[in-house]
């Protein structure tokens, strides 16, 4: 019977220990202040291509060659909103290639980086647009990046092409690279 007692007793202590552990571990902590979020918001200032100088042959891509030395391929580029340009390929042939130089600023108050340049509006069967992605941009800074449209072999001969990037920004932390 004693032994009982001297069991129960340590049972009942080792219970206790446990619950002054538990009761340290689980107090709650309120802290009362002020919390500023910050502002995402980007824009794209300005926008260029980098295309033949006028009386050089226009770029090609792929295994594109000019032997003709043609410069009648041209780009024109509007900018419809803060995150989106319409790009126009003029007078288009199969291997025609441009670069365009988009400049973007951050507006907003909090650190931004491009996650997915989203290609719009535009038959993959006459052109690919390659965009690069990933660079942070701090709050009252500007970057450039870079696309570049290449005309395939299915295009037809001095026709008019266009496509619409619409510009998917992120807060810094939250930027995953593309898949």
């Amino acid at each position: 019977m004693k032994k009982l007692g001297l069991l129960c007793l340590a049972v009942v202590l080792a219970m206790g220990s446990l619950g002054v552990g538990y009761a340290m571990w689980s107090d709650t902590v309120t802290i009362t202040g002020p919390v500023t979020t910050g502002e995402v918001d980007v824009c794209v200032r300005d926008i260029a291509a980098n295309e033949a100088i006028p009386g050089n042959p226009d770029p090609q891509c792929g295994i594109g060659e000019n032997p003709e030395r043609k410069d009648v391929g041209w780009v024109s580029y509007e900018i419809i909103d803060c995150d989106e340009v319409r790009v126009t390929v003029h007078n288009a042939y199969p291997y025609y290639s441009a670069l365009a130089h988009l400049t973007v600023c951050n507006t907003g108050s909090v650190p931004v980086r491009w996650q997915q340049p989203m290609i719009v509006d535009y038959d993959p069967t006459v052109m690919t647009v390659n965009a690069w992605d990933g660079t942070q941009i701090e709050p009252g800074e500007c970057n450039d990046f870079t696309f570049e449209v290449c005309i395939l072999q299915p295009a037809e001969m001095g026709e008019t092409y266009s496509f619409t990037i619409r510009i998917l920004y992120v807060q810094w932390n939250e930027w995953a690279p593309s898949p």
